[in-house]
């Protein structure tokens, strides 16, 4: 039997290594294409948290106000307004929407009533809710099922909340209708 130790030619080497580098970038694409896929997901689970701990956060205070509700589109801001220790002050909870967050902030016995309209003295909201957020508004319906589009002194049944979050490119929106148990009155909230 005759032995041939010559080995591989030139011509099968570069066709291995053809092969091999073909299967090599394949195999780095399909990992390249799960992990963004995988951080994709992540950051759309997040968001999906982050909006429904906030939303449900909103939610216990807008269902139970017991007193006056007002939204302000032109600041973002949500003003729910609560019974005090004394029948001529208010409790405040403010939800503010500012610079990609919502905080949250609340003025004990801070409102007073005056023609109808509720005042109050502490600025802002300094307790963070959300981040990342890009949208939020707060809507109010009547019994009939009309929205009520300006302070007007009438009796909300439901409030709708929208809020949109942003990371990384992906977006998560997320809409909540909640039954107000106490029927507030839309009032203006200075």
């Amino acid at each position: 039997m005759k032995n041939d130790n010559r080995g591989f030619t030139l011509i099968e080497l570069v066709i291995c290594m053809v092969i091999f580098s073909i299967v090599v970038v394949s195999v780095f694409g399909f990992m390249l294409a799960s992990a963004r896929s995988y951080s994709a997901i992540t950051n759309r689970l997040n968001l999906e948290l982050d909006s429904q701990l906030a939303m449900n956060h909103m939610e216990n205070y807008i269902m139970d106000c017991n007193t006056a509700l007002d939204y302000v589109p032109g600041t973002n801001t949500l003003y729910l307004i609560y019974e005090g220790s004394s029948t001529t002050l208010y409790d405040v909870h403010i939800f503010q929407y500012e610079d990609g967050k919502i905080f949250y902030g609340l003025g004990e016995d801070d409102a007073t009533l005056h023609s109808g309209n509720y005042f109050y003295s502490f600025t802002t909201a300094t307790g963070l809710l959300a981040e990342n957020v890009t949208e939020f508004s707060v809507s109010y319906f009547r019994a009939d099922g009309t929205e009520i589009t300006s302070p007007n002194g009438s009796k909300a049944v439901s409030a709708v909340i929208t809020m949109t979050l942003t990371r990384n490119n992906v977006d998560y929106s997320a809409t909540k209708t909640i039954a107000l148990r106490n029927n507030p009155t839309i009032s203006v909230v200075q």
